[in-house]
């Protein structure tokens, strides 16, 4: 069993004196909690200091071990592979809606987030007591995986907001100016900045030591941190879950009056510019139910991933107070939360091909243009050890007439 410790100084002997033995009156009359109480507070009157545990990394049971050596990992790794080929096709030419340009930013950065999950799994099951990956698993990955998925939380809902508006008032009038693919870029580059701005303080919290110790830094009981905390909290997390709510049932509402206005007009005309226009229409529909289901899927995956985050659980569920966090309980919800987060992001590209018309001929279209590279590739390496078979087989005859040459003269 791991604590990450910190140290909290007293210079008042008279007040040090008094928390050693309220600790002592503490730790005997409550016999059942004196484990939990040893584990958690440490006090030492040589140095007047009281060591906290703020996050305790217990060995996992067999169960946990399989889910984070092999469930995760192969979630994670099909995540990946998938919206991978996700980014890719939303970014073809003929993706020109900017809801695409949105779509192929969330899935760069859900690629992002399925390799630091897959580390994390690793860190935690088979490079469990590796001291770089300690570091990695507390000083790195916490802030890393704030970047990507607070980014998401906040590109999910502008391409809510582009769809409402499209939605809106975008049919009948042509693209609104807010949804087009320039307004969309510059909105995920000031997306992507506010995250990495917003997640930096949090490389400073943990610190783990060359002995494979941890430790937490003053500012982690700063009253600045807790107050970045909810502020990270409510503008990466619950700010875009409400808006994402509420721009769901505003776009719903708006698909609805869409609809009719669609039925309308295949039912008034027949005529070839109007099958184009309910052509389009099919379009946007199917691709408005995407994005209303990939906002769902964020949702249920975000949210509690974020709360239990080590990084402000203390302070968002406990209100920093380290005894009454459950350090079980927090570990088993670890467990449940990054494994929801690998199912949301393996299930993306489920969700496009069997929704979204233009997904499938474009990703088809993909792969026709990757296997075409290969067998390029293939054909140029045929082709160089065919001319390299041919050169070596010159350079022997060459090699031959000349020995029969010199031979000659001297017979």
């Amino acid at each position: 069993m791991q604590c990450i410790e910190s140290t909290k100084s007293y210079y008042n002997n008279t007040s040090s004196a008094l928390l050693a033995s309220i600790l002592a009156t503490s730790t005997n009359n409550n016999s059942f909690n004196s484990e939990e109480a040893s584990n958690s507070h440490t006090f030492s009157q040589e140095s007047g200091e009281i060591t906290e545990c703020v996050w305790r990394r217990s060995e996992l049971s067999a169960l946990e071990f399989v889910i984070y050596a092999f469930v995760v990992p192969s979630l994670a790794f099909f995540g990946l592979c998938a919206n991978f080929i996700n980014a890719i096709v939303f970014m073809r030419p003929k993706m020109t809606p900017s809801a695409f340009s949105y779509l192929a930013a969330l899935s760069w950065l859900d690629c992002i987030s399925c390799m630091l999950i897959t580390l994390t799994a690793f860190s935690r099951s088979f490079l469990y007591s590796s001291t770089f990956w300690m570091a990695y698993d507390f000083q790195w990955q916490t802030p890393l995986f704030g970047i990507t998925t607070g980014a998401a939380n906040l590109i999910l809902a502008c391409v809510s907001l582009d769809r409402f508006i499209y939605l809106r008032w975008g049919i009948p009038n042509g693209t609104p100016k807010f949804c087009r693919r320039f307004v969309a870029r510059r909105m995920i580059f000031a997306v992507i900045l506010l995250a990495i701005i917003v997640n930096v303080p949090y490389f400073c919290v943990f610190v783990v030591n060359d002995d494979g110790t941890f430790e937490t830094t003053a500012f982690y009981f700063s009253k600045y941190y807790m107050i970045h905390n909810w502020f990270t909290f409510i503008l990466l997390t619950l700010l875009p879950a409400i808006f994402l709510m509420v721009g769901n049932t505003a776009i719903l509402i708006a698909f609805c009056q869409w609809t009719k206005q669609s039925k309308k007009c295949q039912s008034n005309y027949a005529s070839a510019s109007n099958k184009n226009a309910q052509n389009r229409y099919k379009h946007q529909m199917k691709l408005t139910v995407t994005i209303i289901i990939v906002i769902t899927l964020y949702l249920v995956g975000e949210l509690p991933a974020h709360l239990t985050s080590r990084k402000s659980a203390v302070n968002l569920l406990y209100g920093g107070d380290v005894s009454k966090v459950d350090f079980k309980t927090m570990q088993r919800l670890e467990v449940i939360c990054i494994t929801l987060n690998a199912i949301q992001l393996s299930m993306n590209i489920i969700v496009y091909a069997v929704i979204n018309p233009s997904f499938v001929p474009e990703f088809f279209n993909c792969l026709k243009a990757a296997s075409d590279v290969c067998f390029r590739f293939m054909g140029c390496l045929a082709l160089a050890s065919c001319w390299h078979k041919t050169c070596s087989s010159r350079k022997k005859k060459h090699k031959n007439s000349e020995c029969a040459n010199n031979e000659g003269p001297n017979n």
